[in-house]
């Protein structure tokens, strides 16, 4: 994984990632979130969510779960503006800025799916992708996956539940 955002504010755990499969650490939990910095409401909205939740569950809960913010738009969304942008809403994250092939297979690997528009003069006019939230295991393996407009209630009780299962095994 090409994690572009500033050390110091790296997430800890995560331990594989080749552009295609994301692995959490041993009892730890990614999660992982296509969008783009210029999203006028969606990303923003899904990321505070995840924010919200991470801060109603346990702190032992919140520390298992690593985030990882996939830019759909990297030409616009710069390492420095990611970071910077992040650290609005998470401590720790890890970001992957990668080239159009790279994008596309990790995309292909979520079964999601994403494009930037642009017109004859090359400026962009329209960004789409998925809006779902994605919980990856230690096995790689998506546990989850939370369309936008998830209730940051039900995201802590996903991930209360989940942790439990892991610490029990």
């Amino acid at each position: 994984m090409r994690d572009v955002t500033d050390p110091a504010a790296r997430g800890r755990g995560l331990i594989e990632s080749d552009g295609l499969r994301f692995r959490a650490a041993e009892g730890r939990f990614l999660a992982v979130y296509f969008g783009f910095l210029q999203c006028p409401d969606i990303c923003p909205t899904t990321l505070m969510d995840l924010r919200v939740a991470l801060e109603h569950v346990d702190v032992a809960v919140a520390e298992r779960v690593d985030v990882v913010f996939v830019t759909v738009d990297p030409e616009r969304d710069t390492a420095q503006a990611l970071g910077e942008y992040l650290t609005y809403f998470f401590p720790r994250f890890h970001v992957l800025r990668d080239d159009d092939v790279v994008l596309q297979r990790t995309l292909d690997t979520f079964l999601a799916s994403a494009g930037v528009k642009r017109d004859a003069a090359g400026d962009v006019i329209e960004v789409t992708h998925t809006a779902v939230l994605y919980l990856v295991d230690a096995h790689g393996d998506v546990v989850v996956e939370w369309p936008f407009g998830t209730r940051s209630q039900l995201l802590a009780d996903d991930l209360t539940q989940l942790a439990r299962t892991v610490l029990m095994q």
